[in-house]
């Protein structure tokens, strides 16, 4: 039993680096918003410790960055921590990495309500702390710095392979990049922080807009990279229908293929539960939206009731869009809703989830059936695993373990 919950755990931490450092092959394919955004924050309680809040973007981590017209490193940023030939991350950077690793692993573990069995004292350093996912006497900064290490290892070997192939920043990478940082200075300022203030409150006082700024920059440049060959895996009828024939017991539903859909697109519009007591004012907006669906006028209206209404800050400025939503992603009423076989095309209603209230849910176009979704996730992610391998294989990472053990504030 113990031996079972620690895979799981290892499990939840391997989910948890993954969606803080970058998560690119999604079930709808490669994101340009995904290579900038991560999916962990924290709120600086009184005594400046950190707790979890709603989703915002994070970026993670400081590095020199590649200049894009030279393709020489900027001047570092001292002192190092991790590096190859043309890029670095300070120890402020691994800070910031180590920070994002160790809250995105305790939310996963609140939200699959594992959290009892882990014991860590938010009052505590790690390092005074015994890791219980071990069993050698090491500490729980020892375990997040382990996987923190090796997510950014990943980035810089990546970094320096994008920047063999001749990769570089440009001026939409840029943009995004400055609307992150915008979007981690409104979240500071509703938290009552200046963006310094609430650096220093959760990171520490050497954690600054500039290692934000080195972060994401060579977090794009990783994006670029693995993007640039995810895209170029063979995902043609004619490939998928072979993959699939070669591997039949792994994608039959009882001996039959799954042709039940696997993707969709959907608009949604959520009330929340702790703004809205019940579902009137979804109800309200639904009978409007009834007045013109299928019409030339129903996007626009749902756009614009989007931005005024839904809680959902990753797709209200999109009209609340979800591309390529995948089966089972979403929260089990909501995935009924679209995926249980009575919605189809046109399909406009409402959805009231347990956890967050009430959704106005358009459905916008159907997708792929499960057995080829499935097996394109698949594909995908192997040539994501097999770049990285590459770009691993021929780039040294260099680090300076006992700078880490010392200087990370923990």
């Amino acid at each position: 039993m113990r031996n079972n919950l620690k895979k799981l755990l290892n499990l939840i931490l391997f989910i948890a680096t993954i969606t803080a450092v970058i998560s690119l092959v999604s079930c709808g394919g490669v994101s340009e918003s995904e290579s900038t955004d991560l999916e962990t924050s924290t709120t600086p309680d009184q005594s400046g410790h950190e707790s979890e809040s709603e989703s915002v973007s994070l970026p993670s981590g400081e590095v020199t960055t590649a200049d894009t017209e030279s393709g020489s490193a900027l001047p570092l940023r001292e002192p190092k921590a991790i590096w190859t030939d043309n890029y670095t991350v300070s120890v402020a950077g691994m800070e910031y990495f180590y920070r994002n690793v160790a809250n995105s692993y305790i939310q996963r573990l609140e939200s699959y309500g594992l959290s009892s069995y882990v014991t860590i004292d938010h009052t505590k350093s790690h390092k005074d702390q015994l890791c219980t996912m071990a069993s050698d006497g090491s500490t729980w900064f020892d375990f997040f710095l382990a996987y923190t290490k090796s997510e950014v290892s990943k980035l810089l070997s990546c970094a320096e392979a994008a920047k063999a192939e001749g990769i570089v920043l440009d001026d939409e990478d840029y943009a995004l990049i400055d609307e992150s940082i915008t979007k981690l200075k409104g979240y500071a300022s509703s938290c009552g922080y200046t963006l310094k203030q609430y650096l220093k409150a959760v990171y520490g006082s050497s954690v600054t807009e500039s290692v934000v700024r080195d972060c994401l920059e060579l977090q794009t440049m990783y994006g670029k990279y693995v993007t640039a060959h995810v895209d170029k895996a063979d995902i043609s009828d004619e490939a998928l229908e072979k993959f699939y024939n070669d591997n039949k017991d792994a994608y039959d539903k009882d001996g039959v293929r799954d042709e039940s859909l696997g993707t969709a697109d959907v608009r949604h519009i959520l009330f929340y539960k702790d703004d809205y007591k019940d579902d009137t004012k979804a109800l309200e907006i639904l009978k409007e939206l009834k007045k013109v669906v299928g019409t030339d006028e129903f996007v626009a209206k749902f756009e614009k009731f989007a931005k005024e209404y839904s809680y959902d800050t990753a797709n209200k400025d999109k009209g609340g869009l979800m591309e390529g939503l995948c089966k089972g992603t979403t929260v089990e009423e909501f995935d009924t809703w679209v995926f249980g076989g009575e919605h189809k095309e046109g399909d406009l209603g409402i959805v009231e989830t347990k956890d967050y209230g009430w959704h106005i849910v358009y459905f916008e176009k159907e997708g792929l059936p499960v057995w080829k979704d499935s097996i394109i996730n698949v594909v995908k992610a192997d040539a994501q695993t097999e770049a990285e391998k590459t770009a691993a294989d021929t780039y040294t990472v260099t680090c300076d373990d006992d700078r880490m053990s010392k200087d990370i504030d923990a």
